[in-house]
């Protein structure tokens, strides 16, 4: 007898088939949900509930009333953040927050100048080179003065970036000098790095005065002259910091310091060689 053959043939497996029904009903369900809110958004974009009534400003005096009477949530505060920063360059950065119902709070982070800067005008620069508007005066000795820099910003513009070397270089000194504790008693009055390999900077050597009236009282007599150069910055400021604690007796005496070399050099007052 022949045997039969047996079928090896997996039993075929119809495909799930989705009910239309159920289709048709989880499509009318998103529709209405999609109706429910912009329904929801209509309603709170009209009520008076979600207009601003008040806005809170921490870190600068600037009339931001204008916000007022505004829907809490259709105001576009990347957009009212850019024009506030055009508006104001003094400051690092300002943040626009919602506070619900009806609150705006917006902080200033006030630019920390590190150095004044001389171009057309006097603008403050802080530590990534940004430059901005500052009340201190250029005599006050309170910021360093970068000089040397004219003719490489020609057309300087509040709030921009400069990312140029010599800038760069002059920041560097300003930062080592007020980070260095060797510093602390003396006024760096003006850095030029008009020719970078040559960078120089002029400390504010201080002293006594007699005057009838006044009596005793503090001036600035002349500058001592510091031959820094282009490389090698915070080595060569601790270099100095060092010696202006230690040789703090002996420093009025110094006509210059030169520290563009391997071996510095101090040159005295009273040496007649060139």
């Amino acid at each position: 007898m022949k045997r039969q053959r047996q079928n090896t043939r997996a039993p075929s497996v119809k495909p799930f088939e989705f009910p239309g029904k159920l289709v048709l009903a989880v499509s009318l369900i998103i529709l209405a949900l999609f109706f429910i809110m912009g329904y929801s958004w209509n309603i709170i974009k009209r009520s008076d509930y979600f207009l601003v009534r008040e806005v809170v400003v921490k870190g600068n005096n600037a009339d931001l009333s204008f916000l007022r009477g505004k829907n809490i949530f259709q105001l576009d505060l990347k957009r009212e953040t850019a024009n506030l920063v055009l508006a104001y360059p003094g400051y690092r950065s300002i943040n626009i927050a919602r506070v619900f119902p009806a609150r705006i709070y917006v902080d200033f982070v006030e630019r920390k100048a590190l150095a004044l800067i001389k171009l057309s005008r006097y603008f403050a620069v802080d530590g990534s080179g940004v430059l901005f508007y500052s009340s201190t005066q250029p005599d006050s000795l309170e910021l360093p003065i970068i000089t040397g820099l004219e003719s490489k910003i020609r057309s300087p513009k509040p709030g921009a970036r400069y990312n140029l070397e010599e800038l760069n270089l002059a920041l560097s000194i300003a930062e080592e000098a007020r980070r260095l504790n060797g510093f602390k008693n003396y006024k760096i009055r003006k850095i030029n790095v008009s020719r970078p390999g040559d960078a120089v900077f002029y400390i504010a050597m201080s002293g006594k005065a007699r005057d009838s009236a006044l009596g005793s009282h503090a001036v600035y007599l002349e500058d001592l002259e510091v031959k820094i150069g282009s490389g090698d910055i915070r080595n060569k400021m601790a270099f100095l910091a060092g010696l202006l604690v230690q040789g703090k007796n002996d420093i009025a005496n110094f006509k210059y310091v030169d520290l563009r070399f391997s071996e510095p050099t101090i040159k005295p007052k009273n040496d007649k060689a060139k």
